[in-house]
């Protein structure tokens, strides 16, 4: 809501409240500045996150790419998740067409793959926490998947990025802007025809691993 001069309003109001009267301040403030009755604070959205990050329109937009539907994800991760990781990679001879899947545990310790618009694709575990190489295995059947045939790992040229925040800081938007640019920039290393001719050291996917 905007004031007469085109700026945001803003209404200061006590933490803790009491719920009624804080929604009776609210209403009594839109309707002071122009506004309708039907001003709710609640925010409308779909119950359950997955179902909140998996629809084909956000806002009237139509959805992002892989690596904004995963940027979505690690900044909007519910209380008690965790962000681990992306891996972005592409074809071998086909740089112009890649994939970006992030990686993120739930409380409960399973681990999920975010890629592009689909609901969170649970890691099959063999014990109680998903490994490095069951992670590895789910990432590679998903860029499967995604470019609609089977493919070995060897076919494609993989980064990884491990999540991790700037010290001093927990900020999920620096810690994700992190992982999302360490991914790439691992990935372009990989691709790099001079860095190629060196011995290159092989992906550790127990970096992106709980």
């Amino acid at each position: 809501m905007k004031g007469q001069d085109g700026k945001p309003l803003s209404l200061d109001l006590p933490f803790d409240m009491d719920a009624n009267k804080k929604k009776e301040a609210l209403r009594k403030f839109a309707q002071d500045n122009g506004g309708d009755d039907w001003f709710s604070p609640k925010t409308q959205t779909p119950e359950g996150y997955g179902a909140n990050t998996s629809r084909e329109v956000y806002g009237n937009r139509h959805e992002s790419d892989c690596e904004g539907m995963a940027s979505l994800r690690l900044r909007t991760l519910p209380p008690g998740f965790k962000s681990l990781g992306a891996v972005t990679g592409f074809l071998r001879g086909k740089q112009d067409d890649g994939h970006l899947v992030a990686i993120f545990q739930s409380p409960d310790g399973r681990v999920f793959l975010s890629s592009n618009g689909k609901a969170p694709i649970e890691v099959k575990a063999s014990g109680k926490v998903a490994s490095a190489s069951e992670i590895r295995a789910a990432v590679v059947a998903e860029f499967d998947a995604i470019y609609l045939r089977p493919q070995t790992e060897s076919d494609f040229v993989f980064g990884l990025g491990k999540t991790s925040s700037a010290p001093g800081t927990t900020d999920p938007n620096d810690s994700t802007d992190r992982v999302l640019r360490d991914a790439a920039a691992d990935e372009f290393l990989r691709a790099d025809p001079v860095y190629g001719k060196k011995k290159i050291p092989p992906l550790d996917w127990n970096s992106v691993a709980p």
